[in-house]
Order: structure tokens, then sequence, then C-alpha cells
């Protein structure tokens, strides 16, 4: 995963890209800007002006907001018959209309077309808004503009018109509907109080005071005949029974006197009547005690025979009294009889009085409801045509242009701000995908976490960027090797990158004694990260040599996926460093001989080296060169005349030679050719022990790798090697760059 570092480093590595896009970029959006139709806009102001009398007076009858109404009424200016109007009359879009269907053509007027409100920002009620409008003419564009602003304020006026007068309508009609059904109401309660008279919640007084009066009249019936029929039952027992109650002269009876039994009961009565009015020690009541207690012991001891006679006396008299009694029980029963019929009937009146009472309210309450409705419906129809005069003559709320529509100047369309970032947005979108296609579309390595991800194979060593400085002059051309078989130093260009394998390299340095004065009095230092880089070398020597330790490799191959990758540099780097720090037996073999990379730095260009041997034109020391390290020899890729059998031809050939060198107990280092480009690689696969795949940090392909690895068809790969490594990880190893004097190849 990249880092900001690496997007970084990237940018700086394509500013080039990204210049040149960026002045494409404002280049094309000028050269749009000029071409590019312009539009005028004219915009004219509407204000919101309120009611002219105090809404305390006369309430409006409109209850929509004004930014409702202003959409009701866009909707309708804005449709599809006005628009056309509109067109037709100012000659709007000439050649879209001769081009285009009419329906686009609204569309685009309609876009055209904006209409914004200016509220008060703080109760966020409307007081004003505007309409403008774009078009190519100025005049065209101003004229339109009015004609909108005009076709607003008549629409308005006409809408609350119309909402007033079908407020009024609607309230007439409903007055109607309400008061026909208040009749009906009126009807049903009517009826139901004459249907139910005497038993209505109003009638309960009356009823009352008639029940009581019935009651009192019933109980003086009631007393009357009970009286009555005492009487007749005295009459009825003693009729006849009545005698003188003194004799005269000569024994004759010259008074009548009642029978005792006639007597006690009159007493009887008479002690119940004085007492329902005395005490028990009134005297009338003692009296009357005393005398009922006397008859008692007389008609215990039986009648006389006188009481007898008089009793036969008065049976006669008696019988007409008696009639005269049961005639008058008769009426008192009847009346008693009526009375009770009447007291029964407002008795049902009063049980029944709560149901109708009940009954009678929800009447009452549907009739109040309509009632109240009714009124209330009339006091709005009274108000809607007072309103109804207050918009005629344009009292109420209205439009009114505040500031007409304006001759516009300069064109607001299109905008150079938006033109010349969109576009600077195009050529950075372009620079982006330019970058993509040079360096993400072939994603490269960067870190050793990304090749050992992507391979299974581990990281051997990482070699850093680095540059040979000097305080001469550049060495402009090669320097010549003598007739002698060693060198002491191996050197660089100046002022280049030596890790690649022919981008920016020079020839090796000779013999010490054959260089120039003036190049042999160079003072020749290496920049700090180079200290990190011969580390780095002797990091990889170690490795290897605990691979040859732990598997028995002696040959091994240095290769890469393209040419390019710096693999002659670490074939260089790490048989120096084998010979130099780890005194180890060393032979350098410069086995890509399309390409003799190590022959051409080492200056051994027409020496006889691999494939002389091979063709048995000399023998293998005779083909062996001394480094100045006295543990380091080179086996060149040799001369021919284009006689000599390829390597494919040589396979047995090239397997002798290796044991040849296995047999001297040396480490071999084998400059060995591309993988991708040339099939020499399979056959130094089957002979080698082990090989080292080199990869150039930011440069190869990743899928290039896989793809060479996969062309491999044999050969165990011991690692990799991450090649021109640019990482802030190294800058910590800084302090190490002159704690020595860095190896010179």
């Amino acid at each position: 995963m990249l880092e900001l570092s690496d997007y970084l480093e990237l940018l700086k590595k394509r500013k080039w890209v990204i210049l040149a896009w960026f002045i494409a970029g404002l280049a094309g959006a000028g050269v749009a800007f000029m071409v590019m139709p312009k539009a005028y806009r004219s915009s004219t102001l509407v204000l919101v002006e309120s009611q002219k009398i105090p809404t305390d007076y006369i309430k409006p009858m409109a209850t929509d907001t004004i930014e409702e109404r202003l959409i009701t009424i866009q909707q309708q200016i804005l449709s599809r018959t006005l628009l056309q109007k509109i067109i037709e009359e100012h000659n709007l879009y000439p050649d879209d209309v001769r081009s285009l269907p009419m329906e686009d053509v609204i569309d685009e007027m309609r876009q055209n077309i904006k209409i914004t409100t200016v509220d008060d920002r703080m109760h966020r009620n409307i007081q004003a808004f505007t309409i403008s409008f774009d078009g190519p003419d100025p005049v065209t564009v101003m004229q339109v503009t009015n004609k909108l602003a005009s076709m607003f304020i008549g629409e308005n006026l006409k809408v609350r018109e119309q909402l007033v007068e079908g407020t009024s309508e609607f309230l007439e009609h409903e007055l109607q509907t309400i008061k026909e059904k208040l009749d009906r109401q009126e009807a049903e309660i009517s009826k139901y109080k004459q249907k139910y008279m005497g038993q209505l919640p109003t009638q309960a007084e009356a009823n009352l005071r008639s029940l009581d009066r019935l009651q009192m009249e019933l109980q003086t019936q009631d007393d009357a005949l009970r009286m009555l029929m005492e009487r007749r039952d005295i009459v009825r027992d003693f009729s006849g029974s009545a005698y003188g109650a003194t004799k005269g002269v000569g024994g004759e009876r010259t008074a009548r006197a009642v029978s005792p039994r006639a007597r006690l009961r009159q007493l009887r009565h008479q002690l119940i009547e004085l007492q329902s009015e005395y005490k028990d020690t009134y005297p009338d009541v003692i009296k009357v005690r005393k005398e009922i207690k006397d008859l008692e012991t007389q008609i215990a001891r039986g009648p006389s025979k006188e009481d007898l006679e008089d009793e036969v006396i008065a049976e006669g008299e008696g019988d007409t009294e008696l009639r005269t009694l049961d005639a008058e029980i008769k009426v008192r029963r009847s009346r008693k009889a009526e009375l009770e019929r009447q007291v029964k009937q407002f008795e049902d009146r009063v049980e029944a009085m709560p149901m109708r009472e009940q009954e009678l309210s929800v009447l009452l309450r549907d009739y109040n409801n309509t009632n109240a409705h009714y009124q209330q419906l009339l006091q709005n129809k009274e108000s809607a045509k007072v309103t109804e005069h207050l918009e005629k003559r344009q009292k109420g709320e209205q439009f009114r242009v505040l500031d007409p529509a304006n001759l516009p100047i300069k064109p607001v369309k299109p905008n150079p701000l938006k033109v010349f970032l969109g576009g600077l947005a195009i050529g950075l979108a372009c620079a982006g995908g330019t970058i993509w296609w040079l360096d993400f579309r072939n994603m490269p390595f960067r870190r050793p976490e990304e090749v050992e991800a992507a391979t299974d194979l581990p990281i051997l060593a990482t070699l850093p960027r680095m540059y040979i400085m000097g305080d001469g002059e550049e060495l402009e051309k090669p320097l010549a090797i003598g007739d002698g078989r060693s060198w002491t130093d191996w050197v660089p260009r100046l002022g280049g990158p030596t890790n690649g394998d022919s981008n920016g390299q020079s020839a090796p340095v000779g013999l010490r004694e054959r260089l120039p004065s003036r190049v042999r009095s160079q003072r020749i230092t290496q920049a700090h990260m180079n200290a990190l880089g011969a580390e780095q070398f002797r990091v990889l020597a170690g490795r290897l040599v605990q691979t040859r330790d732990k598997k028995g490799i002696r040959v091994m191959a240095v290769t890469s996926a393209l040419a390019g990758e710096g693999k002659t540099t670490v074939a260089l780097g790490v048989a120096i460093t084998l010979a130099r720090d780890y005194l180890e037996e060393t032979i350098l073999v410069d086995g890509d001989i399309r390409n003799p990379e190590v022959s051409t730095r080492l200056g051994l260009q027409e020496e006889k080296g691999m494939v002389n041997v091979l063709a048995g034109e000399c023998d293998l020391n005779a083909a062996l060169y001394q480094h100045s390290y006295a543990n380091l020899r080179i086996l060149t890729s040799g001369t021919g005349t284009g006689d000599h059998p390829g390597l494919t031809a040589s396979r047995l050939g090239m397997q002798e030679l290796l044991n040849d060198l296995k047999r001297r107990n040396v480490f071999v280092i084998l400059d060995a050719p591309p993988i991708l480009p040339m099939a020499d690689m399979n056959l130094y696969s089957e002979v080698v022990d082990g090989m080292l795949l080199v990869v150039r940090a930011e440069q190869t392909p990743q899928k290039v790798v896989g793809e060479a690895l996969r062309f491999l068809s044999g050969g165990s790969i011991e690692g990799v090697v991450l090649n021109d490594l640019v990482t802030p990880r190294h800058q910590y190893y800084g302090r190490y760059a002159y704690a020595e004097r860095p190896p010179v190849f």
C-alpha cells in the first residue's frame, strides 16, 4: 500500500506531465469560453404588500402562505399554453423551434426562468420575490421578464378573487343545507313534545303537585270510607236494638237507648279519634275508657230481658240507615278507585321523566349544534361578503413591482470562473489518468513487503539508490585497459547512478599505473548513501554464504525479469564483497553472451572467455583473469567469430564447465541473462545450484515479475534483491556514511 511519501515522490517524478495537462486544461477552458454561447439575465423585484385594512377588523379569506400561492401561480404561468404564447409573441429560440419539438423548447424556457423568494431572515415571512429570465438577446430578456411579472400580478388577483367568490358560494350552499337540517330537527322536537305531553322535564313540578293533591284526597276518602264502614257495621250489628233509656209512669219506655254492643263500638271509635289528637291523660280519654270498661263488664254478664226487647224494636229503624250507608260507601269506593287511577297515571309520568329528559336532551343537543353551526356559517357568510368587496377594491394582499426588469449589459453564462475551474479539473483528471497509465497500470514494486507478498520469496537485500561524487571533472570516456591482468580499482562514472546495468554507467578503470596523472590525482569520494549500499552487499554476501553452508550451493546465478534491473551491478558487488570481506575464493562469470555487461565494465571485451572455453579454443585457466582482490577471478563472456554454437546447443558443455568450477571449491557468481527477453535463462536454471532475482524498485512491474517466475521451467530461486530502493528508513543509517571508506568496485 502506497504511503504519502510515495505519492509525493510520484508527483515530483511526473511534474512535467502535470504541468503540461495543467496548461492544456487552461488553454482548453479559454477556447471553450470563447466559443460557448452567451446568455444574459434580466430580473425584477416584486413586493408582497400586506392587507391595507387591519386584520382585526376584516380577516383575510386566503389561508395559504405566500410561498404556497407562488408555487400555484408558478405552475399556472409555466404551463405549456402560456409559455408557447410568450415564445411565439417574442420569437424566442428560433433555431430550436425549427429543429426541436415544441415540448423541448418549452422545457428549455422553464429552465431559464428562476423565481427566488426574499424573507425577513427572522420569522421566515416572505416579503418579496424576484423573477429572472436568461436568454441570448438583452432586450428580449427584459421584455419577457416584465411580461412574466405582470402575469404573476394578474394571476394573483385572479386567484384571490376566485378564492373569495368560491368561498361565498360554498357558504351559501352550506347555509341552505344546514337550514334544512335545522327545520327537520325543530319538527322532530315539536312532534316529540306533543307525543309525550305531561312527561316532559319542564312539567315535573306540576305533576308532583298534582300527585300530592290526589294522594291527600285519596287519604281523605280512605278515612271517610273507613268511618262509613264502621258505622255500617254498627248499624248492621245492632239494627233495631235501640230502647228507651228511662221508663215513664205506668212502666212504659219514654226514650230509646242504644244496645251495649253498639254503644261499645261507638265508644271505641271515639277513643281512637281522641287518642289521635290527645294524650292518654286527657279527661275525655279517661272518661271514654272508663265507660268502655263498664260496657265490657255489662256485656260479659249477658243482656237483660228489657235490652232484648229494645233491640227488636230498633231493627226496623236500622234497616233504613243501613241502606243509606251502603249507598254512600259505594260512592266513596268509586271515587277512591278514580283517585287511585289518577295517582297511578301521575306516578307513571314521574317515573318516565328521566328517560324523556335524556331523549329530549339528545334532540336538543343535535339541534343546538346545528343551530350553532348555522349561526357560524351565517357570520362567515357576512364576513366573506365584506372580504369580497375588499378584494374587488384591491385593498387586500397583493403583488406590486418594486424594481422593473433591467436591461442586462454583461452575460451571466458562461461563468469564467466555473469554465476555467472546469478546465483545470479536466486537466488534472487527464494528468491523473496519464500518471495512472504510466505508473499505476503496471504497478511496480516499491517496498520489500510487496515483493514478498507477491512472489512468496524472501528478500535477501535491499540496495538503496547510490551516487558516486567527485571534486574533479567528470570522466568523459572509458579508460583503456593495458596488457596486464590485474586491477587496482573499479570506478563507475562520477556523478551518475550506479544501480543500473547500462544507464549512465562508464567503463571500468584500468591499471592504476596506466591512469593519467590528472585522473590519478583526483580525490574520489562516495555519497553517504553508498555506505548503506556497501553494507547491503555485505548482508547479501553473508546470506549467500549461509545458504551455501546449509544447502551446498556453489553456483549462484544472478538474473532479472527484464534488462536494466541492475543484475550486473549486483553480481559485481556481491562477488567483490565475497572476495574482499568474507575472503571467499570467488569466480565471477559473465554469462550474458548477448549483452556482456561485466566484460564491458571491466574492459575485457576482447579477451577470451566462456564461449571460447565451451568451443575448445582455450583452457579454463587461460580464460580466468585475476582481479586486484586476490580471491576474485573473472570469466568473461569471451569473443567469437559467429561460428560458436549458442548456449542452448552447449548445455552439456556448460554443465561440465560449471562442474569444473565447483571442483575448484570456489563460490561461482554467474551474471545470467534476463528471464523474459530470451530463452538462455531456462538453460542456466537447469545447471546452476540456485538463483537470485533482482527487481528494480519503482520500475519493474509486478505482473512482469510474476510472468518471469512462471516462464522459468526449472531451478530454485533462493531470494530477491530489491535494487535502487528509495525509502525514508535508509536515512537512519546516514551516520555510518563516513565511518569507513566504502568499497570501490
